[in-house]
């Protein structure tokens, strides 16, 4: 099932806190068997809230990750193209419409197609010079007024054609590092996505799509949630908050940055009202006096729930907002729970 003696799929993600690698294969039935993934560390200050700062350092991540999951696969050659998925706290989904008439010949071309799907990019991006459009995606056509099912073909004509586009916007600039840095790395970009159209196709079913959906996806720097409805976004927030600023919160209590993440993890609760056993912890401090800190697993969740309300509060009223949009919300990213309300960021109670 390789092509090249490659598998069909090797996907990139780079996040604030860890870069990650996936190879797969096709099953008959449109699923994917994985065969590999591997994950390292994103070197401090490399990327930022979703954006690449330092293209070195990721480059040499990319290619470092590649060769670790072309091992772990028994690849014997290295791997030269990627497909990858774009995000950051500048992401924004906006409804873009391009419309032509007299048309020559009134029939309906590819290149015709491809000429209005360029012009709804420049659109944006001429209007807005240091933005970028990261994906165009065909929302509905239009021809001689009257909706069609799918997408034009050749053999169709009309006079008046218009195509309502689903555009993702995102910084010029962090779409530049991202391939520069692939570039760099010798490695070629097969395709890109948006990171909100990966978690839709990958999390939510036929139905949700159709009905109304929230993904909400918690990251190491940034919270995104996308509201999707009808097959296409109706909305898409990016908070600049994410798990790394309850470790800083925490991190107040004159503890080292990787001890409040092991704090966080093995012994917070996403609110307080999820403690049951309120037990004392005493860890080293990393003050210059050195000695130790004591904390009970209620105040270590009080911190938690602090940082968690300023990130989720605008989601909230988001959610009310589309409530009629919705029948399901979706939680995804970081670390998975143990069990009901334990850790961060996977907590159903706290949504539920």
């Amino acid at each position: 099932v390789f092509m090249n003696h490659l598998p069909e799929l090797q996907e990139v993600y780079i996040g604030s806190s860890a870069i990650r690698a996936m190879a797969a294969t096709s099953n008959p039935d449109g699923t994917l068997h994985i065969l590999g993934m591997e994950s390292m560390p994103t070197k401090a200050g490399a990327v930022e809230r979703g954006l690449i700062m330092q293209t070195t350092d990721v480059n040499y991540m990319i290619r470092r990750i590649l060769l670790l999951l072309g091992n772990r696969i028994g690849l014997h050659t290295p791997i030269e193209s990627v497909f990858v998925s774009l995000g950051g706290k500048l992401l924004q989904v906006r409804q873009v419409s391009v419309k032509r008439d007299m048309i020559s010949k009134n029939y309906i071309t590819d290149k015709l197609l491809q000429v209005m799907q360029q012009e709804c990019r420049t659109k944006i991006e001429d209007r807005y010079t240091t933005m970028a459009v990261l994906s165009a995606e065909p929302l509905k056509y239009l021809l001689d007024g009257v909706e069609q099912s799918d997408e034009p073909s050749q053999k169709q004509k009309a006079r008046f054609i218009e195509i309502v586009y689903n555009v993702f916007v995102g910084k010029a600039d962090s779409r530049d590092k991202v391939k520069g840095s692939f570039d760099r790395a010798n490695v070629s970009i097969e395709k890109q996505w948006v990171r909100p159209d990966v978690l839709v196709s990958a999390l939510a079913d036929d139905d949700d799509r159709r009905d109304g959906c929230a993904i909400i996806d918690f990251g190491a720097q940034t919270t995104t949630m996308c509201i999707y409805k009808g097959d296409h976004f109706l909305y898409t927030r990016v908070i600049p908050l994410g798990g790394h600023d309850i470790n800083v919160n925490i991190q107040t209590q004159r503890l080292s940055y990787e001890l409040a993440e092991r704090l966080k993890t093995q012994f917070g609760y996403a609110a307080e009202d999820f403690v049951e056993d309120n037990r004392r912890l005493r860890v080293k401090s990393n003050s210059s006096e050195g000695g130790t800190v004591e904390l009970s697993v209620r105040g270590l969740s009080q911190m938690i729930q602090m940082k968690l309300n300023e990130m989720l509060d605008p989601l909230m009223k988001d959610l009310y907002e589309y409530e009629n949009e919705i029948g399901r919300v979706y939680i995804t990213g970081g670390y998975p729970c143990s069990r009901p309300g334990w850790g961060y960021p996977s907590c159903p109670p706290y949504w539920l």
